[in-house]
């Protein structure tokens, strides 16, 4: 579940709250990705395919792909903080573009990805023995520094070695652990 605040809805949304509302979200299926992706596939033939069916402007129809993505997973994706079997929105596909701010979806899609993360088998919980370790290395406090494409990174003491994009993954976890402790 997530709580959005006024603000993550759009002022010309009929329906937009006067106060914070909770909001559920579910685990997208293997089936609600390949919808998404389809469906974005989609958007982007309509919108940017000549006649041909060659796009003209790769860079917008892969930015508009994107956009059209994250709006279908957080379609398919949020439900009732009750029932994940109801969707929140009323014909969620349709109503989400014009119903949320572009920062409303983006914490939607944020924290789908750190459900996804949360429950993914893929990641295993961490041992006790790891944890203690882990922990051992935040108390030395040995920074180095990371390379990442050829510029020098301060990846701080734990993050050690660890490429820019995995020193931000590694703090958005410590983030949402912070929240949890």
């Amino acid at each position: 579940m997530i709580v959005l605040p006024p603000s993550a809805f759009a002022d010309r949304w009929e329906a937009k709250p006067d106060a914070a509302v909770a909001v559920g979200l579910r685990l997208l299926s293997e089936r609600d990705i390949q919808v998404a992706k389809a469906e974005s596939s989609k958007w982007v033939d309509k919108m940017y395919s000549g006649a041909d069916g060659v796009i003209r402007d790769v860079d917008k129809a892969v930015e508009s792909w994107n956009d059209c993505l994250v709006r279908w997973a957080c379609a398919l994706g949020t439900c009732d903080p009750n029932d994940v079997t109801k969707p929140y929105f009323p014909a969620a596909e349709d109503v989400i573009g014009d119903a949320l701010t572009s920062e409303g979806l983006r914490r939607i899609w944020d924290a789908l990805e750190l459900l996804h993360l949360e429950e993914s088998p893929v990641a295993p919980e961490a041992t006790d023995a790891e944890i203690l370790a882990l922990i051992g290395r935040i108390a030395e406090g040995t920074a180095d520094v990371a390379e990442s494409e050829g510029r020098a990174i301060d990846a701080g003491p734990l993050l050690t070695g660890l490429s820019l994009a995995q020193a931000k993954r590694a703090r958005r976890l410590f983030g949402r652990l912070g929240e949890l402790v």
